[in-house]
């Protein structure tokens, strides 16, 4: 159990990056007006990761 909560840590960061963007965008990649298709690609790419994520690890984790 411990180690499916650790794995779910990473998939959790995923998704607030997902929700908050163009924070993300302006702050961690000190992007001062961040385009539309910037911010498209940054919420496709961290949701496909964070659901990749989510079920590797509920297959792996079959407790």
């Amino acid at each position: 159990m411990i180690g499916k909560l650790i794995c779910l840590v990473p998939c959790a960061a995923l998704l607030f990056v997902c929700y908050r963007t163009r924070f993300v965008a302006e702050k961690i990649l000190k992007k001062e007006d961040p385009s539309d298709k910037l911010l498209l690609n940054i919420k496709i790419t961290a949701l496909c990761a964070a659901a990749v994520l989510f079920i590797a690890v509920m297959i792996l984790f079959k407790n």
